[in-house]
């Protein structure tokens, strides 16, 4: 099965529990704790990894902020990023900076999202000073903890 629609299969999964008509109540304050795998377009890399966000919800509305740490499998390095997320419904984005743990590099990433239940689909971008953009894709598996 191709990776397109592995993705496809788990979005059609996840999409009657993150419909508004689900029958229990989102709204509060959430933790999501769980584990990234993606890749990279530098070298194509494997990405894997885990992250923690906290977010405030109501029924249609998302925001907060994120910690994740990557491993790169192609630059054999960790890379720790934190920010801010937000979004309307399935659809959001977070930016964020991000630190590369070996050389001490600061930089930047941006994803948008496709937030489905416990799974989130994202694109985005990573740029390091003096260095060439990445393209990063993959999901992330969590799972979500009420605070409230």
């Amino acid at each position: 099965m191709r990776i397109p629609q592995m993705v496809a299969a788990l979005a059609l999964l996840s999409l009657p529990a993150a419909a508004s008509g689900h029958g229990f109540n989102v709204d509060g304050l959430w933790v999501g704790t769980g584990m990234n795998m993606g890749f990279e377009s530098d070298g194509v890399g494997l990405l894997v990894g885990g992250e923690i966000s906290v977010a405030e919800l109501d029924d249609t509305h998302w925001y907060g902020g994120f910690l994740d740490v990557l491993y790169a499998a192609e630059g054999e390095t960790t890379r720790v990023t934190f920010g801010l997320e937000g979004g309307y419904f399935l659809f959001g984005a977070d930016v964020g900076m991000t630190i590369d743990a070996d050389t001490r590099d600061v930089g930047g990433r941006v994803r948008g999202l496709l937030s489905l239940a416990m799974q989130t689909v994202y694109v985005g971008g990573l740029l390091f000073p003096d260095e060439t953009p990445v393209l990063e894709a993959g999901v992330i598996v969590k799972l979500p903890i009420p605070l409230q």
